[in-house]
């Protein structure tokens, strides 16, 4: 899974994103029906430079042709 613990880990938008093209790729061999993905949410104590990858890794997301939540975008518009 990609995400969260990622960017805690500090680890690159080049490293997430290939890490999750892996995964992508062995999808059809499992004979998935239907994929869906979910932006990272906004992590509450991110540095700059975290939330720049959550921000580059959740713009990737959105330009796949993939059915995907931004949950990201959700969280933000309804935090009280």
């Amino acid at each position: 899974m990609i995400g969260t613990n990622d960017i805690l880990k500090n680890h690159s938008f080049l490293t997430m994103r290939t890490g999750f093209m892996r995964i992508m790729c062995q999808l059809p061999s499992l004979k998935m029906k239907q994929i869906r993905v979910i932006t990272i949410p906004p992590v509450r104590f991110a540095t700059k430079q975290q939330n720049k990858q959550i921000t580059y890794f959740n713009k990737f997301l959105s330009k796949l042709k993939i059915q995907q939540f931004d949950i990201n975008r959700f969280i933000r518009k309804y935090k009280t």
